[in-house]
């Protein structure tokens, strides 16, 4: 393949097959090879009926989307539904899709994974182990095959502070793994987690997630040498900081959750080091970063397609933001942007101590909502915000891991293949992290948040404004009240008295 191949190049007449398109990322990634590789032949997307909704319909859904609204008629001749599920041996693929996927498809981008915390370790490892080594074998069977490139984490190795471009020793071996989960028995599994995870010991992966992700790194690059591999670890994917829109979001994830979330009057404190480094990354930009490695991987030869590449797709080493600055920025935004009719006004306050926590949390947010909740009974009103404080508390806590410490993920592979994206390709592909402003980010972040996420037109932002301004004079008002009632009562208490009137007889 000639070097002066393009990236939109390289995918005209090409097949792509995409692994969880129905994610956020999946999402983005699809739209973006839609939009920018014109001549691409078409997207083949994994999808499995959930919730009475079969495969095809998941799919109108997405691209009834905002964020297909300058693609969607080509996204519905483009974007071809394969039913499957990831969970099962086989992918669950019937014999013609899996003969028509095997001749036609040049590239597989693999980004399907169950992303929640407490998953049960059979649970996490079918899906993201095992539904990898699934994807691999397939893979291997491909003779148009030229890049695989696979979704990871920059949190698999968490264990480690400082976080290269390479794979690291296994935490177990997968192949006895995936033999163990297969066959063992549900309280068997619970020792293995404590014992896979390290649990108790002073550097333990913090959840099954991370544990399943690292075993499906040594997946990829146990095959390395027959596949031609990349392994592409985002650090927190959050909003769009400009394709095709700015701040399109579809989940309550991350950082804008937390800022949306302290926008909205809900969330007054977090379980969280506010000195900690907070690394982000647009989506947008990642997978503008994920399209490239593939086109890189495509263009290598000889020995070099052998080799598995790895890319940590990070900011925090050239753009670094901090817990604090980051809720800062939000706090300061929120005159100008309130996140629709704020329920209070926002406080931020951050602890990393979990006794602090669990105190300001049972205060400004337990006993707010039972009050507010005893009064919506009152009205018949349905809604409870003691079942909105549940999650709450439960996410910060299973995050805690994560907002209380600080990694270095090195990036200087991913910041050196931006310089190699050929100049015919840069205005569509150039991902530059290095240009990338936080507040700049974080001002289309809170807007899109606005937008997407709470559903609150643009045309509501003035009486928004002026609602907002209304509940931060109430709430300075009442504090006023509440503190000048405390100094009465302070003043008039009879031992200020008596030392009042002792200091008064010294002058008389």
């Amino acid at each position: 393949m000639e070097e002066e191949t393009g990236v939109a190049e390289f995918f005209a007449g090409r097949y792509a097959l995409v692994t969880g398109a129905t994610g956020f990322m999946g999402k983005v990634l699809v739209e973006k090879l839609v939009r920018s590789c014109p001549d691409l032949a078409g997207i083949f997307i994994l999808v499995r009926t959930k919730r009475g909704e079969d495969p095809q319909q998941r799919l109108e859904k997405i691209i009834a989307l905002p964020l297909f609204d300058l693609v969607r008629d080509e996204a519905r001749r483009k974007v071809h539904v394969v039913p499957a599920d990831l969970k099962l041996k086989g992918l669950g693929l019937s014999p013609e899709w899996r003969a028509r996927l095997k001749q036609q498809v040049s590239v597989i981008f693999h980004s399907a994974a169950t992303v929640r915390f407490n998953d049960p370790l059979k649970d996490s490892v079918l899906l993201n182990t095992r539904g990898t080594l699934e994807l691999v074998n397939m893979g291997l069977e491909m003779p148009q095959l030229a890049a695989f490139v696979h979704v990871s984490t920059t949190y698999c190795n968490v264990d480690r502070y400082e976080i290269g471009e390479q794979v690291y020793p296994p935490h177990a071996d997968w192949r006895e793994t995936l033999r163990i989960v297969e066959n063992a028995d549900e309280e068997g599994l619970k020792v293995l987690t404590h014992k896979y995870m390290g649990i108790g010991e002073p550097r333990a992966l913090p959840n099954t997630y991370t544990f399943a992700k690292s075993l499906a790194e040594h997946v990829i690059n146990d095959h390395s040498d027959r596949l031609p591999a990349v392994i592409f670890r985002p650090s927190i994917v959050i909003s769009t900081d400009s394709e095709p829109v700015a701040g399109w979001v579809d989940n309550f994830n991350g950082p804008v959750a937390l800022l949306v979330g302290a926008a909205k009057g809900v969330v007054h404190v977090t379980l969280a080091d506010k000195n900690i480094v907070a690394d982000y990354i647009p989506v947008d930009v990642c997978i503008k970063a994920i399209i490239v490695t593939a086109w890189k991987k495509a263009m290598e030869t000889g020995e070099e397609k052998k080799k598995c590449n790895v890319y940590n797709c990070a900011s925090s080493s050239v753009t670094p933001i901090t817990m604090g600055e980051m809720v800062d920025l939000g706090l300061d935004m929120l005159e100008a942007c309130p996140v629709g009719k704020v329920v209070w006004v926002p406080s931020g306050i951050i602890t990393p101590n979990h006794f602090v926590y669990y105190v300001l949390f049972f205060l400004t947010h337990l006993i707010p909502a039972l009050i507010a909740d005893a009064a919506l009974t009152l009205v018949g009103h349905k809604f409870r915000l003691m079942k909105l404080q549940r999650k709450l508390y439960t996410a910060n806590t299973a995050l805690s891991h994560f907002t209380t410490r600080t990694w270095r993920f090195a990036n200087e592979r991913l910041l050196q293949l931006d310089e190699q994206i050929p100049l015919k390709d840069r205005k569509a592909f150039s991902y530059a992290i290095v240009d990338r402003q936080p507040r700049d980010f974080f001002e289309k972040a809170v807007l899109g948040g606005r937008r997407y996420l709470m559903k609150m037109p643009d045309d509501s932002l003035d009486s928004d404004r002026k609602f907002y301004l209304f509940m931060l004079y109430l709430s300075r008002f009442i504090k006023f009240c509440f503190y000048t009632f405390v100094l009465y009562l302070f003043l008039n208490s009879k031992f200020v008295q008596s030392q009042l009137d002792g200091i008064l007889s010294n002058f008389s």
